[in-house]
């Protein structure tokens, strides 16, 4: 089966921060605990969350059958951008703007750089790890709103800011307790259930060509 990635990772932040870069962005969400200076988390729309983006965060976008994305942003500020093309084969790797930026280092670079010269095959783990990514398969928006058994720790933002962790058991701390945004309208709950019904529709036409 084709595996369809698409997730964000904002550097050296609290999981209160990506809370409220997802509050911001008036877009819902999953999160993820932190791990090794990285916080891994899912948008139903990652364009508005790198638009309302104020710290150093990663776009991670991978399609096993077509191709790889990877975009690095300061803010809103592009970094360092690598899209590889599985089908063509052909690819675009800005090397020394992930090696001068910090996200990578040298010998990551190798390895990436050696990983594209046999090809570049479809397995493009050796990315996320040069980057130093460790939650990054099978991983996306999409994908977190079908999980029956999702990770410890996730904790899940609607799009109206409202907060929740993945099991009944787990208590959250007061600041992800704060109140929706202001601003909220009938028409922001109308197109958060509209996404979610289009997520849903995509999922059962993904099992039906199974």
């Amino acid at each position: 089966m084709s595996e369809f990635s698409s997730s964000l990772h904002l550097h050296d932040a609290s999981l209160d921060a990506v809370v409220e870069l997802l509050r911001r962005a008036k877009v819902a969400g999953f999160v993820f605990p932190p791990e090794h200076g990285w916080i891994a988390f899912t948008a139903l729309d990652p364009a508005r969350v790198i638009a309302a983006n104020e710290g150093r965060l990663v776009h991670y976008d991978f399609s096993s059958d077509h191709e790889l994305l990877v975009e690095a942003f300061d803010g809103q500020k592009r970094l360092a951008r690598m899209k590889v093309d599985f089908e063509q084969p052909r690819a675009r790797f800005e090397a020394p703007k992930f090696v001068a930026h910090g996200l990578m280092t040298r010998a990551g670079v190798r390895k990436v750089e050696q990983w594209l010269e046999t090809g570049g095959s479809r397995g493009a783990a050796v990315v996320a790890k040069a980057l130093g990514l460790t939650r990054f398969r099978w991983l996306s928006h999409a994908y977190e709103l079908a999980n029956d058994d999702p990770a410890v720790g996730r904790v899940e933002v609607d799009k109206r800011g409202a907060v929740r962790a993945a099991g009944p058991d787990e208590a959250l701390e007061p600041p992800l307790t704060a109140a929706m945004p202001r601003g909220t309208t009938n028409a922001d709950l109308a197109d958060e259930l509209q996404a979610l019904a289009d997520v849903s529709k995509t999922l059962s036409e993904r099992k039906k060509r199974r």
